[in-house]
């Protein structure tokens, strides 16, 4: 999670003061309480902030070392499959949890992250959604939200527009559109993000997509620090693009 604090650091740079870490021995405790090996983008992650975050926005999806022996403490354990290793709560309306879906893989380097209504992770008849394709798409896009785009006054919610290509075909479409149009606009694409939450920013600007959970839940925001630039841009994604 190198990474992710020098991005962070590019917007606040007392950040590394701020965050605490596991260690080994406690990492290794969390694993046996956990019953499974933590994947290698978990662990790392808790070894760098795992006790504490530091404040960035939000932090309910951001793992905690607590938050997740918490849970494995709780009777709620029993019921989640193996499969699933939860490591988040984000209390904010409308309330989700957040759970590695490892599959049958005994160790991996990273996995899918999904979630489910708060408190009902893992209960019968209770699915799980898709919501970000690994934990390092999830860590990086919402400190990029939290530590860049937060900063910035200005903003614009984009979603997709009813063009009668079908919910996936028009996700697909959006976001084969930004990667092209964007760097010609004079973004850098943040390399840290898969195709599907992708990441730009600009001196005055940035956006952020996240499009990895339902095709129709595909979002867009826009930020900028003068309206005037914002208002200029959302009219040049929305001519130029399936956003609305």
């Amino acid at each position: 999670m190198k990474e992710l604090i020098e991005l962070i650091c590019q917007y606040d740079p007392s950040y590394p003061q701020k965050i605490w870490g596991l260690s080994s021995e406690e990492l290794s405790e969390l694993e046996q309480l956990v019953g499974r090996p933590l994947p290698g983008q978990l662990k790392a992650f808790l070894r760098s902030m795992g006790k504490e975050p530091g404040d960035v926005l939000a932090a309910g999806l951001w793992p905690q070392a607590g938050r997740i022996q918490q849970f494995y403490l709780s009777a709620r354990r029993y019921r989640l499959s193996p499969r699933y290793i939860f490591i988040a709560t984000c209390e904010q309306p409308p309330g989700r949890e957040y759970f590695y879906d490892c599959g049958l893989l005994a160790e991996a380097e990273d996995c899918p992250i999904v979630q489910a209504r708060q408190g009902l992770g893992g209960a019968l008849g209770e699915p799980f959604a898709p919501a970000f394709p690994s934990l390092k798409d999830m860590v990086f896009w919402m400190a990029f939200q939290t530590k860049r785009m937060e900063a910035l006054p200005f903003r614009a919610f984009l979603r997709p527009t009813d063009c009668g290509y079908g919910a996936t075909e028009t996700a697909a479409m959006i976001l084969e559109d930004l990667e092209e149009l964007m760097p010609r606009l004079g973004f850098r694409r943040l390399p840290y993000t898969s195709g599907q939450n992708p990441l730009f920013e600009r001196g005055d600007v940035a956006l952020a997509a996240h499009g990895s959970s339902a095709p129709q839940d595909l979002s867009v925001v826009l930020a900028a620090s003068q309206e005037r630039e914002r208002a200029r841009l959302w009219e040049t994604l929305a001519n130029t693009t399936l956003l609305l």
